[in-house]
């Protein structure tokens, strides 16, 4: 190690040190989550900020000699990615996710935020409010995933509503209004009746502004509102994994729960518990492990029972986690070559993942299997995750698609869940029971949302 590095190591460490000690000043928040009232004329749009954060202070300090715009536009740029940042930690019932994960680059358009977003990351990096979790090359080039430091999140999140005119700057944002419509010009007879169905349902914009919403969730939503309204529905079979997509599937939940059928009738969703595990049972070679699986995903809730409800350890964390155990990097550690420690640091090994380590231990020839399987870049992952989609989509899509419309039921599938109409519900239910019977041999636990 050369002096150069021992100096900047040291540097960072006393900077690390000299943070802890601030931030020891502040004591944790439970609810981590404070209430903030929203003051008259403000929208119900908001972004999420750490309370302890001072983004137009830390402009002064870390811009002091660049012009007035820069500072604003780098207020502007924090409230937007750091509130993304926190709405990914936060779980559906508003508590901090243990788990260590982080946003991937390409599933945001930080360049649409600001042009100087390279710059202003590198400042929120070195004042260790942001974390580089990892980065690897994906399709579409390489990848950056972020994270804001889990400490500084638990000295308390707040709310932040928008006024209306920040909102109508996120609206200008949004974009995607003119783009031509992607449904599909020659679409299966079963695709046929699920864009039928889509013609029959409305949303009002008016209750689009209405919502109360984190502002990257509306970014994301509002430009699939204009083109519903619009009739462009964007509606067709994915090319690579199989599944049924359109503009409600592409938007946030708060989109479902806007759309009327008839413009007057509610949709109410179901989704299959554990959906992927019952097509994995395929890869269960050991038949009592198999058999014990199967009584598994038939429970009340599959993912404590495959794991045996560990004690202390939360439903949603384990979820959250099933999800690198069925398509995450197998690697031990990071193959980048130019990675820095930090980010090696960062890496969570495969079989030290929270969903593996207590699975493994009802089922552990099954993931054993799973650790082995060659997936050591985004192109395999891609290649393995299309192909369990494509099965998931020949039962939600086409086996329970057609039925549905056979017997004269509202069905949308969302992925690995669908819509129906309430008065249908429990019939469409016994139909995704039976379709999953025929195609697995396993019975599914449908949960309404």
């Amino acid at each position: 190690m050369t002096e150069e590095i021992k100096k900047t190591l040291k540097a960072k460490w006393l900077k690390l040190s000299a943070q802890k000690k601030r931030l020891d000043i502040f004591p944790d928040k439970n609810p981590v989550l404070i209430s903030s009232k929203k003051e008259k004329g403000r929208t119900g749009v908001y972004f999420l900020r750490p309370s302890i954060l001072d983004y137009r202070q830390m402009a002064e300090d870390l811009l002091a000699d660049r012009n007035k715009t820069i500072k604003e536009n780098f207020v502007w740029y924090c409230r937007q990615f750091i509130s993304q940042l926190i709405e990914q930690k936060l779980t559906e019932d508003e508590v901090l996710d243990d788990l260590d994960k982080g946003k991937e680059t390409y599933s945001l358009n930080l360049k649409k935020i600001n042009r100087n977003y390279s710059q202003f990351n590198d400042l929120l990096i070195g004042e260790n409010i942001l974390e580089v979790t990892s980065l690897h090359d994906t399709e579409e080039g390489k990848c950056i995933e972020y994270q804001i430091d889990h400490k500084i999140l638990k000295k308390g999140i707040c709310r932040e509503y928008l006024s209306k005119i920040e909102l109508a700057r996120l609206v200008e944002m949004a974009g995607g209004k003119n783009k031509a419509d992607k449904t599909t010009s020659s679409p299966p007879e079963v695709v046929k009746g699920f864009i039928s169905t889509l013609k029959k349902t409305k949303i009002k914009m008016s209750d689009v502004l209405k919502l109360e919403i984190e502002a990257g969730r509306f970014v994301k939503l509002y430009p699939s509102a204009v083109r519903f309204i619009a009739g462009k529905y964007d509606a067709n079979i994915g090319e690579k994994d199989g599944r049924f997509h359109a503009n409600y599937t592409y938007a946030p939940s708060e989109f479902r729960s806007l759309m009327r059928y008839g413009g007057r009738q509610r949709f109410v969703e179901g989704d299959v518990a554990a959906c992927h595990f019952h097509f994995l049972l395929d890869e269960m070679t050991d038949a009592e492990e198999r058999s014990a699986m199967v009584k598994d995903l038939a429970t009340a809730d599959p993912y404590l029972e495959m794991c045996g409800h560990p004690a202390g350890v939360r439903r949603e964390d384990l979820k959250q986690s099933s999800h690198p155990f069925k398509f995450g990097i197998r690697s031990d550690r990071l193959r980048d070559p130019n990675a820095t420690d930090l980010e090696r640091c960062r890496f969570v090994p495969y079989r030290k993942g929270l969903f593996y380590r207590h699975l493994s231990k009802k089922h552990p020839i099954f993931a054993e299997s799973m650790a082995n399987k060659r997936i050591t870049c985004k192109i395999h992952k891609t290649r393995y995750s299309c192909a369990l989609f494509r099965r998931e989509a020949a039962v939600m899509v086409h086996a329970v698609g057609r039925q549905c419309q056979v017997e004269g039921l509202v069905y949308l599938p969302v992925h690995d869940g669908f819509l129906t109409l309430p008065r249908q519900y429990w019939r469409v239910c016994e139909v995704v029971v039976e379709a999953f019977r025929a195609a697995t041999g396993s019975l599914p636990r449908i949960r309404g949302k």
